[in-house]
C-alpha cells in the first residue's frame, strides 16, 4: 500500500518515469518520499485506532459529525474526508451502520472484526 503512495509522491515531484541520474540525489528523493509516506501511514493507523476506540466506546450513538469533533479534540482534525474513511472501515468489515429516526446520517457500530482488529493492534503496540 505505501509503495503506491510513494509513487504518487514521486509523480507530484516531477519524477513520472524515472529518478535522478545522480545516485545521491536519487537516494535523497527516495528517502524523503519513503519517510513521508511511512509517517502518513503511521498517522492513518493512529487515526484508525482512535476512530475504532471511539466507536467502541459510543457504539451506535455517534455519526461522522461526533467523530469529527472528537478527532479534532485529539489533534487529528482535517486529515481527510472522514465520511470516505468511515465508508472504507465499513467495506473492511470493521464497523457497520444503522439508521435512527432522529438522525439524518448513519450511526456507527463496532463489529466483531473491528473489535478483533483493535485488540490485535493494541497488543502489537505493547509488544
Amino acid at each position: 500500500m505505501h509503495e503506491l503512495r510513494e509513487f504518487v509522491r514521486y509523480r507530484r515531484l516531477g519524477w513520472k518515469n524515472n529518478q535522478p541520474d545522480d545516485a545521491e540525489l536519487a537516494y535523497e528523493l527516495w528517502n524523503n518520499t519513503h519517510i513521508a509516506t511511512l509517517e502518513e501511514y503511521r498517522i492513518l493507523m493512529e487515526i484508525k485506532e482512535l476512530v475504532l476506540s471511539l466507536i467502541q466506546k459510543n457504539d451506535g450513538r455517534w455519526t461522522w459529525y461526533q467523530l469529527a469533533r472528537a478527532l479534532s479534540a485529539h489533534g487529528y482534525g482535517g486529515q481527510g474526508n472522514l465520511v470516505t474513511f468511515m465508508n472504507e472501515l465499513v467495506k473492511e468489515g470493521l464497523i457497520s451502520t444503522k439508521t435512527a429516526p432522529n438522525y439524518p446520517n448513519p450511526l456507527y457500530c463496532m463489529t466483531a472484526q473491528g473489535q478483533n482488529w483493535l485488540e490485535n493492534h493494541k497488543a502489537r503496540k505493547v509488544a
